[in-house]
């Protein structure tokens, strides 16, 4: 009998371990993922795009957004607030006449794909998301 309660003991803790883990991969964090084309007001200004990551709730501690990609550029995803993830990807700045591009990746995303890179217990992972919105173009960008 004492076998059978250590038994269902462990299948129960084991069981909820695992129930953790799947809350944030499927998608019940990540409420919408957009987009938006900037292009710089002035000669040599730039373009790119903003990615907006919209969570539905924080997100618990052990959970770090790290990263995005979409279409083939990669960029460092910055908190907001709790609820809010900016990226700037950049197709072409200038500064001091010196051109910056964000570094291309050779992932073959779909318009409406993006890839959200995170660490989860200090594992690095990565998830794509196909519910990526394409805002319209924003003649001046405006982020932080």
């Amino acid at each position: 009998m004492r076998i059978i309660i250590v038994l269902l003991t462990g299948l129960i803790f084991c069981a909820s371990c695992t129930l953790q883990q799947p809350i944030f991969q499927n998608n019940l964090y990540v409420q919408s993922i957009t987009y938006q084309k900037w292009v710089s007001g002035v000669r040599n200004g730039g373009s790119g795009y903003l990615v907006n990551v919209i969570l539905s709730h924080p997100l618990p501690v052990d959970f770090n957004l790290k990263s995005i990609q979409v279409f083939d550029k990669e960029a460092k995803l910055i908190k907001l607030d709790d609820l809010h993830y900016q990226a700037n990807c950049y197709i072409t700045m200038y500064s001091e006449r010196e051109a910056i591009e964000t570094p291309s990746s050779t992932t073959k995303l779909k318009p409406f794909q993006a890839l959200l890179f995170y660490s989860f217990n200090g594992q690095n992972q990565s998830k794509v998301y196909n519910i990526v919105k394409e805002l319209p173009l924003n003649p001046f960008p405006l982020h932080n």
